[in-house]
């Protein structure tokens, strides 16, 4: 069975299954039947030209059951073949082998019937193998009498009663289950669209607090000062910004991004702004683009408010990738730590709703799999460490 797939179509593939296998089996045990049970007035030709045409047709059957499910046509042609060989018993089955009306045919008849059941619903399912049974019974009976039949009758008649009403709660406990399964899917998508949503949602607000917030920041606190170049540099570096992010929600990197190339470039943006940052860091580090993009900008973030809040005049950055040494198909450690030697604060007097820390920097690592510490005492600088896979 495929988890994939709907409980119908598993059950159609199980139904398909076992009806191959009991009419591939049957046919072996009642051909050898039939061989060994010889006798007037069957004739021997007519006996073995219909075991050869049963066994090839039931090891086609049953090879197309196992590959596929059981249509129709392929049920309505064995009922067919089953259905000549009930109007043919005269010919293939011993009378003095017939007791009660059961000979080799019978167990043929009762694997159609059978299938029938599990492949077909019930409303069609039903009067065929009623009409089956009739003829079967009708044929033997006409060889050793009525009689005879009672016992024969009411076994098919139980058979196609209770696969009929086994089949009906399965069914039903099928479709059941796949209506449980649809409503749990349609949760789940509407789940995930809420999710994003508010990943988009959180996004947009840092964007704004780190772009156009920061600069009316910088502007407020005398940090540019008189310098319109580079606060008409920076505004087009804000608008740049928030128009890539209104192209592409939450994505800003098409592609894998080095985060060396990326750190090193918003660390002149610093010192152009008269803030030193000093960089420790390998070569080269490509990540995927949604990691190294909250990576950077939770850099970004960290040298800001130190530039704003720490009242010193550097920060110190610093890059390293680790092997996590807990098993050996275990991803690398990616850390970024950035340390000032500012005034510091008390983390757990911090104000919950700064959005500097909480949305721009331990929120964006979250959602990116990764984990943001902040540690910093007050007249004793602060270090703001982030670490990818979390």
């Amino acid at each position: 069975m495929d988890a994939t797939t709907s409980a119908q179509g598993n059950l159609e593939q199980v139904t398909a299954r076992i009806s191959g296998s009991l009419r591939l089996t049957s046919a072996l045990w009642c051909g050898l039947g039939a061989m060994l049970a010889l006798g007037p007035p069957a004739r021997r030709n007519a006996v073995v030209i219909a075991v050869i045409v049963v066994v090839l047709w039931s090891v086609g059957y049953c090879a197309f059951a196992w590959r596929n499910r059981l249509g129709r046509a392929l049920l309505f042609g064995d009922l067919a073949i089953v259905a000549s060989l009930c109007v043919a018993q005269p010919w293939l089955v011993a009378a003095d082998r017939l007791p009660e009306g059961v000979g080799w045919v019978t167990p043929l008849t009762t694997v159609a019937i059978v299938a029938m059941q599990l492949c077909v619903p019930a409303a069609t399912a039903i009067p065929v193998a009623l009409v089956l049974g009739l003829l079967h019974i009708a044929v033997a009976a006409h060889m050793v009498g009525l009689a005879s039949m009672r016992g024969l009758a009411v076994t098919l008649v139980l058979q196609i009663v209770l696969t009929a009403l086994m089949m009906v709660l399965l069914r039903r406990v099928v479709s059941r289950a796949d209506l449980a399964m649809a409503r749990a899917t349609r949760g789940a998508v509407r789940t995930e669209s809420a999710r994003r949503r508010l990943r988009a949602e959180r996004e947009f607000q840092r964007m704004i607090h780190d772009t156009a917030l920061a600069t009316l920041t910088m502007v407020g606190s005398g940090s540019i000062g008189n310098d319109t170049g580079l606060l008409r540099t920076q505004c087009m570096k804000d608008l740049a910004e928030l128009r890539q992010l209104g192209a592409v929600p939450g994505r800003l990197h098409p592609a894998p991004v080095d985060v060396v190339d990326a750190l090193r470039s918003a660390a002149e943006d610093m010192v152009a702004s008269q803030f030193a940052v000093e960089l420790s860091m390998p070569d080269a580090l490509v990540l995927p683009d949604d990691v190294a993009d909250a990576l950077i900008r939770c850099t970004r973030q960290a040298l800001i408010n130190a530039r704003h809040h720490a009242r010193t005049a550097g920060a110190v950055v610093t890059v390293s990738r680790t092997t996590s040494g807990v098993r050996a198909q275990a991803p690398d450690v990616v850390t970024v730590s950035i340390v000032d030697e500012g005034i510091g604060f008390d983390v757990n007097d911090s104000a919950e709703d700064r959005l500097g820390l909480r949305y721009s920097i331990r929120d964006r690592m979250s959602d990116a799999g990764g984990h943001a510490t902040i540690r910093s005492v007050a007249g004793a600088g602060t270090e703001v460490r982030l670490q990818w896979p979390a």
